[in-house]
């Protein structure tokens, strides 16, 4: 399933990246990620590209091809299914359970996302076996000073791990919070086994009764729950001076855009390594709140242009 990567040079052969795709609006999302990758990704720009496609089939989908990307189809096992994000967590599970042996750094990018330029902090080192973003706003997390709520205290005890000294730093909302990540991407180093963890306790907390009609369940709860999850098994699974925490340019919020302080706030596109747009338009003619320059601005101008 995966192309030969033995044609990039010294430790870049080993990483793979892969997405997802639920519905046709997704599929067509990963398709540009795709291009972007290979247009913008510099000495990674000819790494493996997984698609897990549930109910969004490629089989006649001649550009996937040519792009190299390797589709797999899956389905969200009964257990998850009807629950947010769940086909998510299953992707990472089912990417970590798949990937060869000789992949070191497995990054998953969320479907809505751009690469601009060579996104190399993926490249995991020997010192570090994780590359992370902060969350960028607080919803359930918790700042430093805030005592354990029976919300993390569930995710906490379903997962094995303690009350952790690790803090972050929302980047919009400018939160110091206990250790929670953002889960637009994120990459591991596959033999920890932190992604099939993940799924194991992601399906447990689904069917905690108890937990799901009290503290879990509300809609940011629900919506966010595979993220807290993520983050207290890294703290529990990784050596904390062994987490990259990779710099704003990674994933850079556009959809949040509007809502970054001054100070924070990207001027051009081209600043960035990749960025998330979620809903909203990247047609260089109608983004008017952020400079894109060339050649990003034509690249995008003849993929998106008029959508």
């Amino acid at each position: 399933m995966c192309r030969d990567s033995t044609s990039v040079e010294g430790r870049e052969r080993n990483v793979l990246f892969f997405t997802m795709a639920r519905n046709h609006d997704e599929l067509n999302s990963a398709r540009l990620f795709a291009e972007s990758l290979r247009e913008f990704g510099g000495q990674l720009n000819s790494s493996p590209i997984w698609l897990f496609e549930y109910e969004a089939s490629s089989d006649d989908d001649q550009h996937l091809a040519e792009l190299g990307v390797d589709p797999v189809s899956v389905t969200v096992p009964d257990s998850m299914r009807g629950y947010e994000l769940a086909a998510k967590v299953h992707s990472c599970a089912e990417a970590e359970r798949l990937v060869p042996q000789h992949i070191e750094s497995l990054v998953w990018i969320s479907p809505d996302s751009v690469v601009v330029s060579t996104p190399d902090l993926y490249v995991l080192d020997e010192k570090h076996d994780v590359a992370v973003r902060p969350v960028h706003v607080k919803n359930v997390g918790l700042t430093a000073g805030e005592p354990l709520d029976a919300y993390w205290s569930r995710i906490l005890e379903t997962t094995g791990a303690e009350s952790s000294e690790f803090y972050v730093e929302s980047y919009v909302d400018h939160q110091r919070l206990r250790g929670y990540f953002n889960s637009h991407s994120y990459c591991v180093r596959p033999s920890l086994g932190l992604f099939r963890r993940w799924s194991e306790c992601f399906e447990r907390l689904v069917h905690d009764g108890e937990f799901q009609s009290s503290s879990c369940s509300d809609d940011l709860s629900r919506i966010f729950l595979h993220q807290a999850v993520l983050s207290a098994l890294t703290l529990s699974m990784v050596d904390h001076d062994r987490i990259r925490i990779l710099p704003p340019a990674y994933c850079y919020p556009y959809n949040l855009h509007s809502s970054v302080a001054a100070g924070d706030r990207i001027d051009a596109l081209n600043q960035l390594t990749s960025f998330v747009y979620e809903d909203l338009s990247i047609d260089p003619d109608r983004v008017e709140d952020i400079e894109i320059n060339e050649p990003l601005r034509s690249w995008l101008k003849n993929k998106v242009g008029g959508l």
